[in-house]
């Protein structure tokens, strides 16, 4: 195949690619945040309809700066849309250094990064809470839930909370009626109370001078 018949291809196949298409994840890195995605269209190729070759280690796009970051994981057979860069993302993918002069480039099928999911028409998220910012876990149930009024809600099945030095807890209450408190030590500044008694000014009645110690609060 010459160069004549190879620029005729790609010119081909550049005249068919936009600059947003939608494809499927077929496989995703959540450690260099890149997918493998099959676009899910047919481009016309010297006038035969073909299928295009899946796009290996696509940038997926996410919030990520020097500090914070997160991830959304996506799963095998998600739709999700691609956007197509003017120049080749290569060296500044490596590097940070640019390649390419903005409008002297075609849109190449390897410039692509993955920027949102697509929703399908059976994948609605939950009615509730409207206006409320939420995170969903739609296997199992779960969602964290920061509501609009400032309050922030947590339901799933356990919690697990990693504290290398101390939890610290500003709070004039904390109300816990239907729970087992399982805990080493309990260490308090002013005072305990158990079944309405406050156990350091707790004091027995009738009890007599001797080695013998008394029951529990009464």
């Amino acid at each position: 195949m010459n160069d004549e018949i190879i620029t005729s291809i790609k010119k081909d196949i550049y005249e068919y690619i936009h600059t947003n298409i939608p494809a499927r994840i077929i496989d995703f890195n959540h450690v260099d945040m890149t997918a493998t995605v099959q676009i899910i269209a047919k481009l016309k190729i010297r006038g035969i309809e073909q299928i295009p070759k899946a796009i290996y280690r696509v940038p997926v796009g996410h919030s990520r700066s020097k500090v914070f970051g997160e991830r959304n994981p996506l799963q095998k057979d998600d739709i999700v849309y691609l956007s197509f860069s003017e120049v080749s993302l290569e060296k500044i993918l490596s590097s940070g250094t640019p390649e390419g002069v903005l409008g002297d480039s075609k849109f190449d099928l390897t410039d692509a990064v993955i920027t949102t999911h697509i929703s399908l028409n059976n994948s609605k998220m939950p009615s509730d809470n409207k206006e409320d910012w939420c995170l969903f876990n739609f296997e199992t149930g779960h969602k964290l839930v920061f509501k609009k009024n400032g309050e922030l809600e947590i339901f799933n099945k356990k919690l697990t909370i990693i504290a290398e030095e101390s939890i610290e807890l500003d709070t004039p209450t904390i109300n816990a009626s239907k729970s087992t408190l399982n805990i080493k030590k309990v260490v308090a500044t002013e005072s305990v109370s158990d079944r309405g008694k406050i156990l350091g000014d707790h004091k027995h009645g009738g009890v007599q001078g001797g080695p013998s110690d008394t029951g529990g609060p009464k």
